[in-house]
């Protein structure tokens, strides 16, 4: 009986600390469990926080490709007015080289005109100066010839005079 009673006693310990040891395993079990809710919550958390990160960045990236695109779009816009540019330019200074040309024949042919024109000038005083003479050798002989006439109309007028 003694026996029975230090089993008794020996199983009564065993489960009284197998009560404690199931307790603290209750209290662990529980910690546990709230543990896992909070890692959960934090865990759908950061999961709802990356969706909205990859949404706010799909989006973005979509901004950035259609301001990319229409960038690409006005480079490309630019660069065609630039080679426009380019060839209006290459065309004024082809048109000013011309407009020099023009100049620098435009001043040969005024330097041409003011020697012809004085050398027509001076043979203008030549041909002056000759039909000056022409016209005191024709007055001259006119003259002669009115005197000459005066003469024969005195004679003729004094031979019926007399």
């Amino acid at each position: 009986m003694k026996q029975n009673t230090q089993i008794v006693k020996e199983s009564n310990i065993k489960i009284h600390d197998l009560s404690d040891e199931l307790a603290k395993l209750r209290e662990n079990y529980e910690a546990l469990k709230v543990e896992k809710e909070l890692l959960t919550k934090t865990k759908e958390k950061i999961e709802r926080d990356l969706k909205d990160v990859n949404t706010k960045s799909s989006s973005q990236i979509a901004t950035l490709q259609a301001q990319l695109a229409e960038a690409q779009e006005k480079n490309s816009k630019l660069e065609l007015r630039i080679d426009e540019m380019k060839a209006q330019l290459n065309e004024l200074e082809n048109e000013r080289a011309n407009h020099q040309k023009l100049i620098k024949e435009y001043s040969k042919l005024e330097q041409r005109f003011e020697k012809v024109r004085t050398e027509l000038l001076k043979y203008g005083k030549n041909q002056q100066q000759q039909q000056q003479q022409q016209q005191n050798q024709q007055h001259q002989q006119h003259l002669g010839l009115n005197q000459d006439l005066f003469f024969n109309k005195k004679f003729i007028f004094d031979f019926f005079k007399s």
